[in-house]
């Protein structure tokens, strides 16, 4: 497993959003890993993105305020 984090302001078409699509792919595919996100936009959907349905979730929670 591999966990992804980052901004959740990093738009579709920066270079950071296909880098992080790109590593989880990678990850996924090559290294058979399961990507773990906090389940956000920007980074954490590139990479959820990336890896696949079959191969990524997210996890994020409610906090009381």
């Amino acid at each position: 497993k591999v966990t992804v984090f980052g901004s959740a302001r990093t738009a579709l078409h920066e270079p950071n959003y296909r880098l992080a699509a790109d590593f989880a792919a990678h990850m996924a595919d090559e290294r058979g890993w399961m990507v773990i996100t906090g389940a956000g936009p920007g980074i954490m959907e590139a990479a959820n993105l990336g890896a696949g349905e079959d191969d990524s979730f997210g996890v994020n929670i409610r906090l009381p305020f």
